[in-house]
């Protein structure tokens, strides 16, 4: 491997992560053409670990932008808005490790206090009655109490949850990208007992894009072809053929990293047709309906962040940790909430949200409100939704059969096909992007 900056923190962590896989990965010498569908994080890692290895990895975008779920909103405050992806979990995580190794003064944990409205008032998390105690157990899910058949909602009623606590069910629903009557609980508890990359969240200074641009997508300008949507793929040869709208491709490995509604959707035919138990497993997995919407205020006149809302499912002071001194709030909504804000309409949602914020602050958001942006991950073309979520649906390795290569040819990464628990989070695809890189050197070095 080279010896560039970002690749001398990203070499120790890779290889703690898979061992073998990096044994096997080290020989100077690869040949074959490896074509990566897909420019969101877990293509972009397969294909900086592709290029430090000496192979020239063509990486195709059905977006006139890179970086998937990752995106950045310039010029409309003082500061980057993060449209998608914001913070890194886990101190441990693979990404925040080699993040953190290059821009580590960049980098803050997340402490911000959290509020919850109570009788038109909000009160911080640790005196409202027994909120804390809730947020645990549903932490604690799948290690000391066996995991229930149903949704987060049977389980409250199975254990006899305050319904006044109900909302709160909804903000932790939302955290996982879904409404509470949508998160399945067995895979929620699966989840949390495989969750290895800690309890901390960070963000970063000016935005996590912006550490992502710098370190894997400008190195990979050269590689990056935007705009281009694939159609079809042939794999039943000895090399793959694969049909854009304008251009045939053909290489000797393929790593799909489209996000999961895309293979739902059926929106890439593949001859032969993908494998029943792969196909099944992708229409098992459920991708979440999420949205954000920004609002510019003329002074800020809030502290912290506000979760059990009504009307969205948390609301996320932005500008905290940033240099930025505009006064920017965050609704976050996902499942119903995201539904039901959508077909609202974005007027006359966002009246109703500043009403909500009017109820807690006496007034003061429509006084001095003066703009919002509107993001919907849902309704994002080539993307439409916002992460996974374990749902009742899926069944025990699903996760992996999405992420089984087929034939030696084709490979796949993404947050959805992370099999061990880190699931809607961007260290899951970078390092099922990693993984499948490792997995393709593995397999050239052998063929």
């Amino acid at each position: 491997m080279s010896s560039s900056p970002a690749n001398r923190f990203l070499a120790p962590v890779f290889q703690a992560l898979s061992p073998r896989l990096w044994e096997l990965s080290t020989s100077p010498y690869f040949q074959g053409q490896v074509l990566i569908v897909g420019a969101g994080l877990a293509g972009l890692t397969a294909a900086y670990m592709l290029k430090q290895q000496g192979l020239r990895p063509i990486i195709v975008e059905a977006k006139k932008r890179p970086a998937g779920r990752l995106a950045n909103l310039r010029n409309w405050a003082d500061m980057p808005l993060e449209l998608g992806a914001e913070w890194l979990h886990g101190q441990r995580s693979t990404l925040f490790r080699w993040l953190d190794g290059q821009y580590q003064n960049q980098i803050v944990e997340d402490e911000g206090e959290e509020f919850v409205p109570y009788k038109q008032q909000l009160r911080a998390l640790e005196d409202y009655p027994g909120a804390e105690v809730l947020l645990e157990r549903l932490n604690e899910l799948g290690y000391e109490e066996a995991p229930i058949k149903g949704n987060l909602l049977d389980w409250a009623e199975q254990n006899g949850i305050d319904q006044a606590l109900y909302p709160l069910l909804e903000y932790w629903a939302g955290e996982w990208g879904c409404s509470a009557k949508e998160l399945g609980i067995e895979a929620l508890a699966k989840i949390n007992r495989q969750w290895s990359s800690g309890d901390l969240d960070f963000k970063a200074e000016p935005s996590l894009y912006d550490l992502i641009d710098e370190s894997l997508i400008r190195p990979l300008r050269p590689y990056l072809q935007l705009g281009q949507v694939v159609k079809h793929i042939d794999y039943s040869g000895a090399q793959i053929k694969v049909f854009t709208q304008d251009q045939t491709i053909v290489v000797d490995k393929l790593l799909l990293t489209v996000p999961l509604p895309v293979l739902q959707k059926e929106s890439i035919s593949f001859a032969p047709s993908l494998p029943s138990a792969k196909t099944a497993a992708i229409q098992r997995l459920k991708m979440g309906d999420g949205l954000k919407i920004f609002f510019k205020f003329n002074r800020l006149f809030w502290s912290g962040d506000i979760i059990g809302a009504k009307m969205a499912s948390s609301y996320i002071d932005t500008q905290a940790y940033k240099s930025g001194k505009d006064a920017i709030l965050c609704a976050w909504a996902f499942g119903e909430k995201a539904e039901i804000l959508r077909n609202m309409g974005q007027e006359l949602a966002s009246r109703a949200i500043l009403a909500e914020l009017d109820s807690l602050y006496v007034g003061a958001a429509s006084s001095h409100f003066e703009k919002y942006y509107w993001q919907d991950w849902s309704q994002e073309e080539h993307i439409w939704g916002a992460y996974s979520y374990p749902s009742n649906s899926e069944q025990p390795g699903d996760r992996a059969e999405l992420q089984a290569p087929i034939d030696y040819k084709l490979y796949f990464a993404g947050e959805a096909c992370h099999p061990k628990g880190h699931i809607q989070s961007l260290h899951g695809a970078f390092e099922t992007g990693y993984e499948a890189a490792l997995q393709i050197l593995m397999d050239l070095n052998v063929s």
